[in-house]
C-alpha cells in the first residue's frame, strides 16, 4: 500500500455508530470488531473510498496535531491492520 493506493470499506461489513464509537459486525463471519472515535472518522472516510494520503489530510484538519507530529505511520498501521482483518480492500 502506498499513499495513492485506495482504499475501501469491505462490502459484507455492517455499522452503526453506538455511543461515539463505531460497532461493525461481519456478515460472512460473525466477527464483531469496534473502532474509537478517531479511527471511526477514518472508517466514516472510507465509505467512499480514500487513500492514505487523503486520510492523514483530514485527519491534521479535523483534529489538532502537537507540534508537527506525523500521523501518517499510525493511520497507515492502522489501515494496514484493517486489510489483515478483511475491514477493509483495496480499489484498482
Amino acid at each position: 500500500m502506498d499513499d495513492t493506493t485506495l482504499l475501501r470499506r469491505n462490502a459484507s461489513l455492517i455499522s452503526t455508530e453506538l455511543d461515539g464509537d463505531t460497532v461493525m459486525m461481519d456478515v460472512e463471519s460473525g466477527a464483531y470488531f469496534a473502532l474509537n472515535g478517531t479511527a471511526g472518522v477514518i472508517w466514516q472516510a472510507l465509505e467512499d473510498g480514500a487513500t492514505l494520503e487523503k486520510l492523514v489530510s483530514e485527519l491534521n484538519a479535523r483534529f489538532e496535531v502537537a507540534g508537527g507530529d506525523d500521523i501518517a505511520a499510525d493511520v497507515e498501521r492502522f489501515l494496514r491492520d484493517m486489510l489483515e482483518n478483511g475491514l477493509i480492500e483495496t480499489q484498482a
